[in-house]
């Protein structure tokens, strides 16, 4: 009988040992994750300085030279904070939520695709006078997120072009879920 309380003690301990190691280990897995707020990054296409600081509450306060960097940081910031709300809102926008999130957004899909949103949207981009810089650094800086700050696993091959916005908009190749 002794002998089975200490199996049974070092089984638990063994397996409250492996528990926190688990916790540990998705701790520092779901940390990396995270996009880095703090420091500072030396980014080529940001002319001048411009900074971008976080209130107690986490909201970013961006201050900048000129507009390009300010519209710049503003989609680093963006694509920081809202990147998964961003990508609903691209497939809900395209009629591609259900490939996602089930079949029972399928109606809702048929319902978006009825509006042609993305037919639309892919119409205003080949108007290339209507796009202006401001917006191209908006994407450039959403793009350095997807591109670095979350790494290669997910980067698009993106400058900010306009075909390459085009390209990032509306041919992503379909992922299996």
């Amino acid at each position: 009988m002794k002998q089975l309380a200490k199996v049974l003690f070092f089984f638990i301990l063994f397996v409250f040992g492996l528990g926190i190691l688990a916790t540990g280990g998705a701790w520092i897995y779901l940390d990396h994750l995270q996009p880095k707020i703090q420091g500072s990054l030396n980014i080529a296409k940001i002319t001048q300085q411009t900074a971008i600081v976080r209130d107690q509450w986490g909201v970013p306060h961006i201050t900048a030279q000129n507009g390009k960097d300010a519209y710049f940081a503003l989609g680093l910031t963006l694509a920081q904070d809202r990147l998964f709300q961003m990508e609903l809102q691209r497939r809900l926008a395209k009629g591609e939520l259900a490939e996602i999130l089930g079949p029972k957004l399928v109606d809702v899909d048929k319902k978006f695709r009825t509006l042609m949103l993305k037919h639309r949207a892919q119409d205003y981009l080949e108007k290339e006078d209507l796009i202006n810089a401001e917006a191209l650094a908006f994407l450039e800086g959403m793009f350095r997120i997807l591109c670095h700050g979350f790494g290669s696993r997910i980067c698009l091959s993106a400058s900010g072009s306009k075909s390459q916005v085009r390209e990032w908009a509306f041919n992503q190749p379909r992922r299996r879920s």
